[in-house]
């Protein structure tokens, strides 16, 4: 069912194709009321439009928490990655102050991003994992470590209301072909 809600594609799937068999019977047989029924499947695209923009799904929310993430991690700002953060996350809060005093991060990429939600805890958490690539430049020459940082980040998240916040993270240096 989460399906439905994560994208439109399906909706516009099936409303294209009962529109484009309304349409050749209209044009066939001339039966006006296939031309009238055929506001049901534009209705029915509109409808997928609507409950993506409407409905926002685990998997998006997570997103959301992770772009507004990268974004302060970008700009510097620690207060703004602090509101992501629960209180148990001094380490990875820690950890951020340490690359804003001896970093200033220019870019932070995203990839290969894998999810896994529990609804069953109270509050529900979830367990995302990612390829992190961060382009930086050193504050001081003996942190010179090179301008390119790239690591497996295993993340958790609590739900805190509609926001999922990050309890605690692992990075392991280096490429990870082989997950």
């Amino acid at each position: 069912m989460e399906l439905l809600f994560e994208s439109f594609v399906p909706m516009l799937i099936v409303g294209s194709v009962m529109l484009f068999f309304l349409i050749a019977f209209w044009v066939v047989a001339r039966q006006t009321w296939a031309l009238y029924a055929s506001a049901v499947p534009i209705l029915i695209i509109a409808g997928g439009f609507i409950i993506d923009e409407m409905v926002e799904t685990n998997r998006e929310a997570v997103w959301k928490t992770i772009n507004a993430i990268q974004d302060a991690l970008v700009a510097g700002d620690v207060e703004e990655i602090e509101k992501y953060l629960t209180s148990d996350a001094k380490t990875t809060f820690n950890r951020v102050k340490w690359a804003f005093d001896n970093f200033d991060i220019r870019r932070v990429g995203v990839y290969d991003m894998e999810m896994e939600f529990n609804d069953f805890t109270s509050p529900p958490t979830a367990t995302i994992s990612f390829q992190g690539v961060v382009k930086y430049s050193a504050k001081k020459a003996e942190n010179n470590f090179g301008e390119t940082y790239v690591a497996r980040f295993n993340v958790e998240l609590e739900k805190d209301g509609d926001v999922w916040l990050v309890t605690h993270h692992v990075e392991t240096e280096g490429l990870n072909p082989f997950k």
